[in-house]
């Protein structure tokens, strides 16, 4: 004895989780009137997940892109993480996530005693708030030397007319 198909539909979105309940909130509401129909598109959407087996190795050598930021690359991995049967013990992994992350944040990151994804998480951020800092301080320093330059200009400006003045 199953649901009928409007039960279904209604219990459906419940079910879902991560990706999977994000494409359905993001899903064209006319998509997800007819239960067979929204199972297709379902099907469709995550059949790979199914058919790709993510090994160890595929984990051990998924770096964080050059342009790439921390909290995307933590959902790139996690995405990937999930489509193992038999994922590594989170200490594992986050020893490879730690070596796989540019430079940047590898070089702190390796020194701290991290053993849970939350204090990883902390960690990454906190670094991005302090790149961010530092970038923000850089631009306020370099426009103090622009108004500096400018203040610089128009007193040279000024004392070039005034030494005219005073030998005409």
């Amino acid at each position: 004895m199953g649901l009928e198909d409007k039960q279904a539909l209604c219990a459906f979105p419940m079910s879902l989780m991560g990706n999977s309940s994000r494409w359905y909130y993001n899903l064209d509401p006319s998509k997800n009137k007819v239960w067979n129909e929204l199972v297709e598109l379902f099907m469709d959407q995550f059949i790979f997940n199914t058919t790709i087996d993510v090994t160890l190795g595929d984990l051990k050598t998924t770096k964080q892109g050059f342009n790439e930021t921390f909290s995307k690359y933590m959902m790139r991995w996690k995405n990937k993480v999930s489509m193992m049967v038999n994922r590594p013990n989170e200490k594992d992994q986050i020893s490879m996530i730690i070596m796989n992350l540019l430079p940047a944040y590898n070089k702190r990151l390796l020194s701290l005693p991290i053993n849970y994804f939350a204090d990883l998480c902390d960690c990454g951020k906190k670094k991005k708030e302090r790149k961010k800092k530092e970038k923000k301080k850089g631009e306020i320093e370099e426009k103090r030397k622009e108004k500096g330059n400018e203040n610089k200009d128009e007193n040279q400006k000024r004392q070039g007319k005034n030494g005219r003045r005073g030998g005409e």
